[in-house]
């Protein structure tokens, strides 16, 4: 298996989003694209889905968003 580089992305003016190679591979060949290290919100709102168990996955959390309770644990669970 050779990588292919693509470029890959939402295209406004056809309404759909399209991958390119950026290199050369042969016609029918399959190409593989890598989504990157990314939380469940960002795969889904520009993939249209979600992975369980994702380590990439976070869970934001500000003092204004708890208030201040001294110490404080924080479990995310999705």
């Amino acid at each position: 298996m050779s990588l292919t580089q693509v470029k890959a992305g939402f295209d406004e003016v056809r309404g759909c989003y399209i991958i390119r190679t950026l290199t050369p591979c042969h016609k029918h060949s399959q190409v593989f694209i890598s989504y990157g290290p990314h939380s469940n919100k960002h795969l889904l709102l520009n993939y249209g889905f979600i992975v369980d168990n994702n380590p990439h996955d976070v869970c934001p959390v500000t003092v204004g968003n708890i208030g201040y309770v001294g110490f404080v644990n924080v479990f995310c669970t999705v």
